[in-house]
């Protein structure tokens, strides 16, 4: 059975991985301007500043991933799907963190997308996306 501190670690986690992700997406719309100049100083700026915020969002998705491994396997389940399904099982208490967790693949996935756009229009058939559908 999921505790209120396991909301509560996660909750943490989630909202500093929002915080995180929120600056990866200013300093990807700063990288998506600099390409639209066809800047390429800024864009390599930008390019390195991003360095840190997706450096801190892999050490949020750790600590989700640790936080999965340490509860018994019904909790990591019920955890794992209340932060990453789209339509998590109703679970009394954990609202918050629903919602919190939905904010951020949101806002994750608006990211992706941006780049997948910098990225082609930057290295048109040698983008990394080009392989990927």
């Amino acid at each position: 059975m999921l505790t209120d501190q396991d909301f509560s670690r996660a909750m943490d986690v989630e909202r500093a991985m929002y915080r995180a992700l929120s600056e990866l997406e200013e300093l990807t719309q700063e990288l998506a301007q600099a390409a639209d100049r066809g800047d390429k100083v800024s864009v390599q700026m930008s390019l390195a500043m991003r360095r840190d915020p997706l450096e801190q969002v892999a050490r949020h998705q750790a600590a989700l991933r640790r936080q999965y491994t340490a509860l018994p396997a019904p909790d990591a389940r019920l955890l794992r799907a209340l932060l990453e399904e789209a339509s998590p099982p109703a679970v009394s208490g954990a609202e918050a963190l629903v919602r919190q967790a939905a904010r951020n693949r949101t806002l994750l996935a608006r990211i992706v997308a941006a780049d997948r756009r910098i990225n082609q229009k930057v290295a048109g058939r040698s983008s990394f996306y080009a392989k990927r559908p």
